[in-house]
């Protein structure tokens, strides 16, 4: 579990060895940290700073979480972030050789211009968590601008591609799926490392014209770090308002059986379209499904964004999820016998 906030500390400690749990604390890197006149001492200082924070509260880790750009040919921030990731990873195992130092990537190598240097970073943590939500953060092919799936399954299959063992990615982040010795080389990161990232939100959007035959919702052109067309110009929606909205407009969510993502449509009496795209308990699972299968049970874990999202005033619901989360029970006699 990752937690923010430290003044509830002591009692998440307490609660994380009753259920035999792991805490483990986020932050991102100041900017002041990253430009070029910060100094070597300043730079370890800070993350002596934050592993004394992290100490202090008897957590178990830190979860790494910079989402500003960084461009391709700034070598130098990128650098600053490799020896500060550097400089945590050495304190936190110093004093706690049992803690865990996490980084977040993008769905993507180099999606929304965050260029790192991916395989080192990967080599100096425990686990690298892998975004695979905000897909449409940079759409390449627009306008027209087209709302889709929040977290499609081909995403999930690419993104493990890309970081474990696979493909390649450009400089302005769209992906080829070419191996031409002209492309950026993939990670070879070990699958034991990775952990898949899913929505409990997604997205809603007003389209702007819709096709009732193909389901088509054309959305306003929103750019995003140099890409035509984004989810910006939609809505940020967790799940329990989502079902409520869709309620409201006497509509049900369904499985798209392409992106394994759930959709909706609310037409409302002036002939306007609003579009739903988000994951439920069971497109989650799916999902979850199959990254184990693409792995063969090497996957080093799954966690969401966020925990607090479910309505846990509808036990079902809060419950739905969290078992959505597990390995299916034929699946996980499949991997206990191919084990063995």
């Amino acid at each position: 579990m990752v937690w923010k906030c430290r003044t509830a500390a002591t009692r998440f400690d307490l609660l994380r060895h009753k259920h035999q749990a792991r805490v483990v604390f986020t932050t991102s890197i100041p900017e002041s940290i990253l430009v070029n006149t910060s100094t070597t001492q300043e730079q370890r200082q800070w993350a002596q700073e934050i592993v004394d924070r992290v100490n202090a509260a008897g957590a178990d880790g830190l979860n790494m979480d910079y989402e500003n750009p960084v461009d391709a040919k700034d070598l130098h921030k990128q650098q600053v972030i490799s020896y500060i990731t550097t400089e945590i990873q050495m304190q936190l195992k110093k004093r706690n050789p049992h803690s865990s130092l996490v980084w977040d990537f993008g769905w993507k190598p180099n999606v929304d211009v965050r260029f790192y240097e991916y395989e080192r970073m990967a080599d100096i943590c425990d686990f690298v968590f892998l975004m695979v939500y905000d897909t449409q953060s940079q759409v390449w092919n627009g306008p027209p601008c087209l709302a889709d799936a929040n977290s499609p399954v081909s995403a999930v299959r690419q993104s493990l591609l890309w970081y474990g063992a696979g493909t390649n990615t450009s400089e302005n982040g769209s992906y080829s799926n070419s191996n031409t010795s002209t492309s950026p080389s993939s990670f070879n990161i070990p699958y034991e490392k990775l952990l898949l990232g899913l929505p409990w939100y997604g997205y809603r959007y007003h389209c702007t014209e819709f096709d009732s035959q193909t389901q088509q919702c054309i959305i306003p052109t929103v750019p995003f770090r140099g890409a035509p067309c984004s989810d910006a110009a939609g809505k940020q929606m967790d799940y329990p308002f989502t079902m409520a909205a869709l309620k409201q407009g006497k509509t049900k969510g369904i499985i798209d059986n392409i992106t394994l993502s759930m959709k909706a449509f609310v037409h409302n009496d002036a002939g306007n379209v609003t579009a739903y795209f988000f994951d439920s308990p069971e497109t989650i699972q799916d999902k979850i499904e199959a990254a184990w299968e693409m792995t063969d049970g090497r996957l080093g874990g799954v966690g969401v964004w966020n925990a607090d999202v479910p309505d846990y005033s509808d036990s079902d619901q809060g419950r739905a999820f969290w078992n959505a989360m597990k390995i299916p029970p034929p699946l996980a006699a499949t991997l206990s016998s191919n084990a063995s």
